[in-house]
């Protein structure tokens, strides 16, 4: 039966995964395709960027300051001249007609490939027309811009069908300058955002301090005079205004030697899916060590540090992550084993256990928890090991953690557990006969069910619940609302949280702190939370090898792995919906890992079963012995039927998906046009597969820094305003806005009990009192 459903879902999966494709309109990922190992560039980008390091020295050098907006201005330019540099530089080997038209990519071709079709072979092996490094050299020789040579390659072979080329570039210097950027910026634009809805609102507002580390400034640092202590406190408004426009500076000069560092990878985004899946599924060419070709992953997915990687290299960091894996799992048996050795011979007479109760209670509950805490930090190394082997995607990532968190578990929990608990069950007869390990493994095994029982309650009723609470996170979302600074308000929101239609007139204090500690309560923190995956699945498949090991052995199992699936299903039905957004969609690239987890299971059974029976003298146990065959004829089967369907997709979908993308909008149904935030879909096809880094436009920062220089002066005035109003009345006028100037405009928004007929320090007249409070106001000042 068990087999019946795997056969049947896994059908099912295979179509499920053709209208998944179907649904977003137009998908970047699904028309693009990963290319890697492109021949010739990295000996090319590393002749074109010779002296690359004194180059960035004296880009990062501090200008004159005299020189300093000339000079910045200059990058600036710099910066979008490369391109245009390019084009004219092609028109001496004929690839353009013309400055800025179109590649005559025949003419490319007919020029540095040999010609090979207009002719016969001489069957020289030596001949250098089909090796792809030598044509590259040669191509790439001529001046020949690299990206413009993949562009060719591709439109060699899929002639019109190439929309995007997308070169893959080295930005190791430029994503520290990036992210910084990101971050002083955003904590610049949340201060804004804090002080225009402080003022807004009449409440207490204070010049905010940075807190910086001079010792990492360098010489900037020095030139602003910070000195070289390890922490100061600084005026925000000025660090955060002269950091930017240095690392405006920075980036601009980053993005022009950057630009130059072409790793030999690319993205090419083809017009239709039929062309993608054709170069996906085809062998690109016949050198395998050129040329490969992959499905693209989303944009938004992408691990760029690891795109850069050639095969060679990611081959080797590949069998050293398995390497280091098996020494790792092998040294995580140390703990297992303790734990079998804590449940058979000490508990009982550790100090102060001589309570039955409580001894029982350390027997049962205590080492299944143990378990799950000593391999909590598990998938977090394995994923570091992927990441480090060369994974291009968070979900090829994730998949990686999948496979080897459940092949840890296999080894660790299980089969360690079964081989400790034997040994210390039994340790008598390990020592003295020897001879026979098989009857002791074979009679070990039903001994562990229990502690494997009292495993899958433990992960069902203790370890999900608390995992579900999520506590951690929780303190974390604390402690960060209250320190991190309030990130734009969302007009809509606030709305629906305080129901009003009008934000800023029925704002009383109940509705500003809901504005604070729920709209404006960091929203960053909370919504950027994503399902671990790689966890997740590895622990469901281990519960099912258990469940299906000892169905037989003890069905007493199969009750609580119902019970941790009946938990889990609540838990992350409740999680997928309202807790966890979608880092990636992989096109079901988890089904076929389970299938096999379950396969591996059913082959554990099948020889449980069979040493089991055979140590019982069971009669009729030849009988068994074909099912590990039958299981395994199945596997493969399923193997052979679905392996390409679950991968790729074939001719005849793409050519239907291609036929609905070319249906007019008003054919479709409006619900398939609404994508995720933040997804791939969205995204045009010449930005999509640009790094976030290239993305960055130097000088765009200057209008958010005129407007921190204008409210830097606002939020002086109402500093001062506030402390007389403070000491004269004790209330706090609200200010206009920039725009709006004059006693009319403060006499609007002035409530009538701020409103007197003093003056201010500054010298400013005082507000003329609305008609209805003059009275009171005379009253006032006869007083």
């Amino acid at each position: 039966m068990l087999l019946q459903l795997l056969n049947k879902y896994s059908n099912e999966f295979a179509v499920l995964r053709i209208m998944y494709m179907a649904n977003p309109q137009k998908s970047i990922a699904s028309r693009s395709v990963f290319v890697s190992d492109i021949p010739g560039v990295a000996s090319n980008t590393k002749r074109q960027t010779k002296g690359m390091k004194k180059q960035r020295k004296n880009a990062r050098a501090l200008p004159h300051k005299k020189d300093d907006d000339a000079a910045h201005q200059d990058t600036l330019a710099e910066v979008e001249a490369p391109q245009e540099e390019r084009a004219i530089g092609l028109d001496n080997v004929l690839l353009l007609d013309g400055v800025g038209g179109p590649i005559n990519h025949d003419a490319l071709r007919g020029t540095f490939m040999s010609e090979p079709v207009k002719r016969k072979f001489d069957y020289n092996p030596k001949d250098a027309s089909l090796v792809p490094s030598s044509i590259a050299k040669t191509i790439l020789n001529a001046n020949v811009p690299v990206q413009t040579m993949v562009e060719n390659e591709f439109e060699t072979v899929y002639p019109g069908a190439v929309n995007e080329v997308h070169m893959v570039k080295n930005q190791a210097e430029l994503w520290p300058l990036y992210n910084e950027y990101n971050a002083v910026k955003q904590k610049l634009e949340d201060y804004l955002d804090e002080c225009e809805f402080r003022m807004k609102n009449g409440l207490k507002l204070k010049r905010r301090k940075a807190m910086i580390f001079p010792i990492a400034m360098g010489e900037w640092g020095k030139s602003m005079g910070y000195g070289k202590g390890l922490l100061k406190s600084v005026d925000a408004f000025e660090y955060w205004d002269a950091r930017l426009r240095e690392l405006d500076r920075l980036i601009a000069s980053e993005l022009q030697l950057s630009g130059k560092m072409v790793w030999p990878s690319a993205f090419i985004t083809f017009k239709n899916r039929k062309e993608q899946t054709a170069a996906a599924i085809g062998l690109h060419h016949h050198d395998t060590r050129y040329w490969l070709v992959q499905n693209a992953p989303e944009p938004r997915e992408l691990v760029w540090s690891n795109l850069g990687m050639t095969a060679a290299i990611r081959s080797t960091m590949w069998g050293l992550m398995w390497v280091l894996f098996w020494l790792g799992t092998f040294f995580f048996m140390i703990p297992v084993a303790a734990v079998q050795g804590l449940i058979n011979t000490g508990a009982a007479s550790l100090p102060g256990l001589n309570a039955p109760v409580v001894a029982q209670l350390l027997q049962g509950i205590l080492p299944g928890l143990a378990l799950i805490i000593f391999i909590a930090m598990v998938p977090f190394l394995l994923r570091l090991l992927m990441l480090v082997s060369g994974s291009i995607s968070e979900s090829q990532t994730d998949m990686g953690v999948v496979s080897r968190f459940f092949i840890f578990q296999t080894v660790v929990v299980f089969f360690g557990s079964v081989f400790a608990g034997a040994f210390f069950n039994q340790i008598t007869t390990w020592i003295n006969n020897p001879g026979q390990v098989i009857s002791i493994l074979g009679t070990a095994i039903p001994q562990v069910c229990t502690f494997f029982i009292i495993y899958v309650a433990a992960r069902s009723l203790i370890a999900q619940p608390l995992q579900a609470l999520r506590i951690g996170k929780l303190v974390m979302f604390a402690i960060f609302t209250n320190i991190t600074p309030s990130p734009k308000v969302r007009a809509r929101e606030a709305v629906s949280i305080i129901g009003c239609g009008d934000l800023v007139p029925c704002m009383d204090v109940r509705g500003a702190w809901v504005i604070k500690h729920l709209v404006l309560a960091r929203a960053r923190i909370w919504q950027q939370q994503f399902q671990d995956f790689g966890t997740v699945i590895a622990n469901h498949s281990i519960s099912i090898l258990l469940g299906v090991v000892y169905s037989c052995v003890n069905p007493l199992m199969c009750p609580f792995v119902l019970l941790y699936f009946m938990v889990n299903y609540g838990i992350q039905a409740y999680e997928q919906v309202y807790v966890f957004r979608r880092l990636y969609e992989s096109a079901g690239q988890v089904w076929p890992k389970f299938v096999n987890h379950v396969m591996f299971g059913i082959y554990v059974q099948h020889i449980v079963m069979i040493g089991l029976l055979g140590i019982k003298k069971f009669v009729y146990t030849p009988l068994l012995i074909p099912a590990p065959f039958i299981a395994i004829i199945f596997h493969m089967s399923i193997y052979r039927l679905y392996n390409r369907p679950w991968s790729f997709t074939s001719y005849h979908d793409a050519t239907d998906l291609d036929r609905m993308d070319a249906l007019p909008e008003d054919a479709v149904d409006p619900k398939e046009e609404l994508l995720e935030e933040g997804g791939a879909e969205s995204m045009d096809a010449a930005e999509a597969y640009k790094s976030p880094c290239f993305k960055v436009h130097p000088g765009e920062i200057l209008a958010l820094l005129d407007e921190a220089k204008a409210m830097e002066v606002r939020v002086a005035k109402y500093i001062e305003v506030k402390a007389w109003k403070t000491k004269e009345e004790g209330e706090l006028p609200v200010l206009p806005e920039p725009e709006e100037a004059g006693a009319d405009a403060v006499a609007d928004k002035v409530p009538a009990k701020q409103v007197s007929g003093t003056t201010s320090p500054a010298g400013s007249s005082n507000v003329e009192t609305a008609p209805g409070v003059a009275a009171t106001s005379a009253k006032q000042g006869a007083a």
